[in-house]
């Protein structure tokens, strides 16, 4: 099952904002612990999203230039 992308890049927010919710409404320590872990995982997903994103317009770039270099 493929997630539309724009759901797919709401994702990682609305953990955040999940976790901001379970820790502010919440009088339970479960929920501040759950709170903590989901807005957690939403950083976390942030993170290595950029993380692959900014590695594969670098490799883009370096392939790029490698085939477009002229001969001597």
């Amino acid at each position: 099952m493929k997630i539309p992308k724009p759901v797919y890049e709401l994702l990682p927010v609305l953990y955040v904002a999940g976790g901001i919710a379970a820790i502010s409404t919440v009088d339970s320590f479960m929920s501040f612990i759950s709170g903590i872990l989901l807005g957690i995982s939403g950083v976390v997903v942030m993170v290595i999203r950029r993380n692959y994103r900014t590695e594969q317009r670098d490799f883009q770039l370096k392939v790029s230039q490698a085939f477009n270099t002229p001969n001597p």
